[in-house]
């Protein structure tokens, strides 16, 4: 699997339990989400798993046409599903990745 977006030398910051919950749902379905990055940019994958590297820091795979991919939790801006009636909306953090702004839950 391939990082997505190089790791700094800036050491992992967790990301919230909610944020958590939300990603095991979008995972759990396999919804097809637009991921916004801190850095800066954007695309749009499946959301499979997220794995946990003792070392770096969790991680959200993401499917893509042509491979898996991966990308650290604590780059992650913000989270859309795709799905028209997706069970969750945007997902947006605040500056300092702890506080939740902007969820609802559409179930």
């Amino acid at each position: 699997m391939r990082v997505l977006n190089q790791l700094s030398q800036n050491s992992y910051e967790p990301i919230s339990r909610e944020l958590h919950e939300y990603l095991a749902i979008a995972c759990r379905h396999h919804y097809r989400v637009l991921v916004e990055l801190k850095e800066g940019g954007q695309f749009a994958a499946l959301a499979l798993m997220i794995r946990i590297n003792q070392h770096h820091g969790e991680f959200l795979c993401l499917g893509f046409a042509e491979a898996v991919r991966e990308v650290r939790l604590d780059r992650i801006r913000a989270i859309t599903p795709l799905k028209l009636g997706a069970e969750l909306t945007r997902l947006v953090l605040s500056p300092d990745d702890t506080v939740l702004l902007n969820t609802e839950y559409a179930g």
